[in-house]
Parts: structure tokens; sequence; C-alpha cells
């Protein structure tokens, strides 16, 4: 199975968060540098002549134009397992026990990813069990239409988990 993803941009409004604080976080400091540099040594300023500011503001752009790919990509690394997550807690609620989460080795998360994955063995193991035990119930003998009416309720609220998944990804 390939597990890789297509898109660096999964989670939009997030992910343009994550890099608009990286880049402004970046500009600011770069210009405290700056101005702290032209404060320490004041005659500096007489001194700059066109092609150095040029030369600043290249290697100010440079710096901005990395940390705004250095931020997608890690942005990425967060999105994806929250996108995995999101997808798979949806599949679990309409009813597919057999949905797990699969990270990217680079990914964050493996260990939140590998405890849901457990939980979710766990809830398909005991619907198993309620399951079985509620097809043991219906083969008794029972003639009180209130446990009739109770067992029926249960086999319906059951008999929304499958083990495979039964509409479309």
């Amino acid at each position: 199975m390939e597990n890789r993803r297509h898109h660096l941009i999964i989670l939009g409004t997030f992910q343009r968060k994550i890099i608009t604080t990286a880049v402004l976080s970046a500009i600011l400091l770069i210009n405290v540098v700056l101005i702290t540099w032209f404060l320490i040594d004041p005659v500096l300023i007489s001194r700059i002549d066109t092609s150095d500011i040029l030369v600043i503001a290249l290697v100010e752009v440079a710096i901005i134009a990395t940390i705004s790919i250095l931020s997608l990509l890690a942005s990425n690394k967060i999105a994806g397992p929250m996108y995995a997550f999101d997808k798979v807690l949806k599949e679990i609620r309409g009813g597919d026990l057999s949905a797990r989460l699969h990270l990217r080795p680079g990914d964050i998360c493996h260990r939140v990813a590998s405890e849901m994955n457990e939980t979710f063995d766990d809830l398909d193991s005991r619907i198993t069990v309620l399951k079985d035990n509620l097809i043991r119930l219906q083969q008794l003998e029972c003639h009180d239409t209130a446990q009739q009416a109770l067992i029926e309720e249960m086999k319906s609220q059951l008999d929304h988990f499958t083990n495979q998944h039964t509409t479309d990804k």
C-alpha cells in the first residue's frame, strides 16, 4: 500500500496559520537583529550604500522563503495525522470497526495512533462479544414483549457496527 500524500496543503486554514506565524516571527526577528545592530553601531547607518541594502533585502527574502518552505513541510507532518485521525474516527462512527490509522514514518503522533488502533481493536472485540451474546439471547425462549423489544433495540444498535467497511471511503 502506498502511504504517500499527493498534496502539501491538507488542512489549509491550520497550515496557513502555522506558516504565517513562522514567517511573521522570522520577519520580526530579522528586523530586531538589524535594528539592534544599527543601535549598537549608529555610524553603520551612514556607511550603508544601496548595494548593502540590496544584499540585506535579498538575504531577508531568502530567509523568509526558506522559513516558508520549512514551515509548510513541518505543518504537513502535523496536518497529515490530523486529517487521518479525522477520517478514521468518522469511519468508526459510521460503523466500520476495521478502520485503522496508518501514518507515514516521518509523521508525528505515532504513539497516539498506535493507542487509538489498540482502542479500536478493543472496541471491535467487545462489540463482537456483545453481538455473539445477543445471538445467544435471541435463541432463548422469551415470551416477554418488553424483553423482546429490548433485544431488538440492542440488535439494531449493534447492527450499526460492522467488521468491514460498508460505505464508500
